[in-house]
């Protein structure tokens, strides 16, 4: 994780992240509701999504220990 911020959007709590290519992803506190409040940049993750797009909607996220 190279950035990682959060909002709120409706009262949804979604995280956007960028990685090291500069690769733009949104996720959705519901993907990982005990994880995703504790990333920090430097964390290594793996990622699953449907399909690429300027910003990337991932539907399953794991931190890499």
């Amino acid at each position: 994780i190279k950035t990682i911020t959060n909002a709120i959007i409706d009262g949804n709590t979604y995280y956007y992240i960028e990685d090291e290519e500069n690769k733009k992803y949104k996720v959705s506190i519901k993907a990982d509701k005990n994880n995703l409040p504790f990333l920090q940049i430097g964390d290594k993750v793996i990622i699953k999504y449907n399909k690429e797009t300027d910003i990337t909607t991932i539907k399953e996220i794991e931190l890499i220990k």
